[in-house]
This record gives structure tokens, sequence and C-alpha cells, in this order.
């Protein structure tokens, strides 16, 4: 009888997850290229020539298979990545890019832990990997003017829940070990202990003079258990579609809050949790705005890819355009403008599934009060 019921709750989560218009998927495509193409995410590579062999310490798996690139091949991997981020972009042989993207970003990304800290971001990287089967490149894409007889009615879209299920057992690894290690432990604050660290090798942000005089040790528990309760409770809402897409918003709210804290960047997340929030788009009123801006696009063409070459070459110098325009010329200073872009990408998150879930919840209290008393 349970698995029985467990088995009707996940067919029914999947499908939930899975009803997607391709209009959606396509502006999650658009919006996951784009902020990649104007982001510092891509692996660079331009720096490992210039390092002894001996620095070289890969870990196992990918990156020990891989050679240390030399100055040639550096600039090869990482000018094909960005011309396949591009392709993605503009929805050119979109499930190509889409493999091209992931496949080129993961070998990247394993030279560079040959060399240095091994990052988070191999999330980001995971997407176009999981979306290239997909429909987001049905619309808003050179593939759907060249085939434009190609379906574009709403269809299930199983790799959404398979990027939730990736999602949540991201965060269960996550919150694990914490559990095992003794971090919610009363005698001594995990979260403390970890902030002192990354004080002492030079983290700093507005608060963290405050912080650092905090002698409070309820408050630095309940940022133990929080920490704690926000990853368990991220791996356990898989089941209920609602609750995932408000994660989603939370999750925004509490990367903030690590960045602000810990001087901890997980901007890309956000990126990420996109996918899951995308299904709450109002595709009509996103097609009225599109169809108002065709002719402003087509009268523009040139000039829009003006902006894609200038932005390719920003990625290729170094910081993307995003950073170079806010760090190098506004002189804006790195930590404020990572703010700025997590905060930008949590009201887009919270913009999408607030007003969405409201409507849901309101229909549902709704049909309650129609059907009245059992």
């Amino acid at each position: 009888m349970l698995l029985s019921t467990l088995d009707q709750r996940a067919d029914r989560v999947l499908w939930e997850l899975s009803v997607h218009h391709p209009l959606q998927l396509a502006v999650f495509r658009v919006a996951y290229a784009a902020y990649v193409l104007l982001s510092n995410q891509p692996p660079a590579l331009s720096w490992i020539p210039g390092l002894p062999s001996h620095f070289r310490s890969a870990p196992p798996g990918l990156p020990s298979l891989l050679p240390a690139p030399s100055p040639l091949l550096a600039l090869l991997l990482e000018a094909l990545l960005v011309v396949a981020v591009v392709a993605l972009l503009v929805g050119w042989r979109t499930r190509s890019a889409s493999f091209a993207v992931g496949v080129l970003a993961l070998i990247n990304s394993a030279m560079a832990f040959s060399f240095g800290k091994i990052d988070h971001t191999i999330m980001l990287w995971v997407v176009p990997l999981v979306f290239a089967s997909s429909s987001w490149g049905d619309r808003l894409s050179i593939d759907a003017r060249r085939n434009p007889s190609v379906k574009r009615t709403v269809s299930p879209t199983p790799q959404v829940p398979v990027l939730a299920t990736i999602l949540s057992f991201g965060f269960a690894t996550a919150a694990l070990p914490k559990l095992a290690g003794g971090w919610l432990a009363f005698d001594e604050s995990a979260t403390r202990s970890y902030f002192d660290s990354r004080v002492a090798r030079g983290a700093v942000t507005p608060l963290t003079g405050t912080l650092t005089e905090l002698d409070s040790a309820l408050f630095w528990e309940l940022l133990d258990w929080m920490t704690v309760i926000f990853e368990v409770g991220a791996a356990a809402v898989f089941l209920f579609p609602a609750a995932y897409r408000l994660m989603a918003v939370v999750a925004g709210g509490f990367h903030i809050a690590t960045h602000l804290v810990m001087d901890i960047s997980f901007e890309f997340s956000l990126i990420v949790y996109l996918a899951v929030a995308i299904q709450s788009l109002d595709v009509d009123r996103t097609s009225e705005l599109l169809d108002r801006a065709r002719s402003l696009l087509d009268r523009w063409k040139p000039a829009i890819w003006a902006a894609i070459a200038v932005a390719a070459a920003a990625q290729l110098w170094g910081p993307g355009l995003l950073r170079l325009v806010a760090s190098d010329v506004l002189q804006i200073p790195e930590w404020w403008v990572g703010l700025a872009v997590q905060l930008s990408l949590s009201a887009v998150l919270a913009g999408l599934v607030l007003p969405a879930e409201r409507r849901a919840f309101t229909a549902r209290r709704s049909e309650w009060i129609r059907r009245g008393p059992a």
C-alpha cells in the first residue's frame, strides 16, 4: 500500500514538474546562455601554462586523465567554449551546442582543478547536458526559423525533474556530512569556526567587523541549524512541486546571506534554480511582449550581433563583460557586483514563483470552498 502510494505520488510529481511550454524553456535557454556569456563563470585555462609542472596535483577522476594544456590548447578550448555558448544563446544547432557547452566546460574545469581549488560550479555545466535533448531550442532560435513546422505546444519535459533530482541529491550530500560530522553540536558553532577561518584567509564583507565582535552563542548556533534545515528541506521537498518552486526563492535568500556573512558567492546556483521556476512564466504575456519587440529586434539585429561579439571577446579577455564594465570601468568592488547579481536573480525567481503560486493557492482554496465539507 505504501509503495503504491509513493509510486502514484512520484508519477504525479514527475508530471507536474515536466509540463512546460517550449517558450518557457526557450526563455530559460536564453537566460542561461546570456548569464554564462556575460559572467566570469566559464573556467579559464590561460593561467595554467605559466605555472611550473610540479604545481600540478590532479585529484582522482577526469583531472588526472587530462594533460596540462599548452598555451595554444588553452586558448583553443576557451575559444571553443565561448563559441558554443554563443551558438546556444542564438539557438543555432541547439542540441549540439548544448552538448558542446557542457562537455567543454567540464573538460576545462577538470584541467583547472588540477592546479587549484575545486569549485562548486559543476551544477552550472550539468544544465546544458540535461537539457540538450529538450525542446529549449524550439523557440527564440535560429533553428526555429529554419524549421517553422516544429511542434510548439505544451509537452512533457522530463529534463526538469531530472535536474530537480540532481539538485536534491546535491543538497542531501551537503547536509549529510554536516549531520554526521557534528555540525549541530552545542559545544561549538561550526558556522562561527568556518567564519573565523574565512576571515583569517582574507574574506571581508561589510558585516565582517560586526560579526567578528558578535559573541552570541545563540546567534551562531541558530545559523548552524538554519543551514542544515535549509539543505535537508531543499532535498526533501522534491515530492511537492509547489514547495520545490518556493525552495528556489528561499535558496536565493540563503545564498545572499552566505555572501553577506562568508563572502562566498553562489550566484551561478540561482540561474540553475531558474530551470525550476521558469514553469511559472506567463506564456501569453511573454508571447505578446515578444511580438511587440520582434520588429525592433529585426531593426537592431546588426547592433545585437555586435553586442554578442563584444561579450564573447570580453569573456575571452577574462572577466566577462559584466565584470569588465562594473569592476574595471566603473570601479565597483567585485563583492558588490556579486551581491547585485544575486539580488537581481533572486528578484527574478521571486517575481516568477510567488505570484503564480499565490494564484494557484487561491484557485485551490476556491475549489475547496465550492466543494464544501466532505
